[in-house]
């Protein structure tokens, strides 16, 4: 669930600075309460672009043994692949983290040498955090629909204990916004990025949901 977000946060980023990319980590941080922002934790892993870069037809292999979870033709792996036209970018300029000395976002002192960047958490209050979140809350009960996983049990567990979120993606969801603002966010995606129509397709659970 957590590719779904970064899929989205660099989508945003790359269509024309929708939101400029401090401020988006600045939300997740300061707004969210994630430990890292996603460009932040991009330069700060490295091999995370150098791992995608070369893992780029795992997603492939994935939709041949198991297409009832992962659809090489769908909405998701279109935007990923979109996605991956920076990802590429970054490895062959050797960008790929500061163990280079080229963060792909942040300035750092020299190769291997990491300090925090500097996120104005002022930034935060520029992004409609509903924005990065919707496509991850459309795929989430996707999921669940298919009978994959379940919201609290699954999805809020692994971003807790995996990712050292501060609340689930469903906790937040019930709290702070609802089904069918989620289906207004993500028709209006839609229309901000026609081409990414699919990504930004409502699934029929949420459509319930909202009803």
């Amino acid at each position: 669930m957590f590719g779904v977000l970064s899929t989205q946060v660099f989508i945003l980023y790359m269509r024309g600075g929708i939101y400029d990319y401090r401020a988006m980590d600045s939300a997740l941080i300061y707004r969210l309460g994630l430990p890292m922002g996603v460009f932040a934790l991009t330069d700060f892993t490295g091999g995370g672009i150098k791992l995608s870069y070369e893992s780029r037809n795992l997603f492939e292999e994935i939709d041949r043994v198991a297409p009832e979870t992962e659809s090489s033709k769908g909405g998701l792996a279109k935007a990923r692949t979109f996605v991956f036209s920076l990802i590429e970018k970054m490895y062959r300029e050797g960008r790929i983290g500061i163990r280079t000395g080229k963060g792909g976002f942040y300035e750092y002192p020299e190769p291997g040498r990491w300090v925090r960047p500097d996120i104005p958490r002022e930034l935060a209050d520029r992004v409609n955090l509903l924005d990065l979140l919707a496509p991850m809350v459309n795929e989430s009960l996707r999921m669940e629909r298919l009978g994959i996983c379940t919201r609290g049990g699954d999805i809020d567990k692994a971003l807790k204990l995996g990712y050292n979120w501060p609340k689930g993606l469903f906790e937040i969801y019930g709290r702070d916004f609802t089904a069918t603002d989620v289906v207004n966010t993500l028709r209006r995606m839609s229309d901000l990025i026609p081409d990414l129509r699919e990504f930004y397709e409502p699934d029929p659970a949420l459509l319930n949901e909202a009803k």
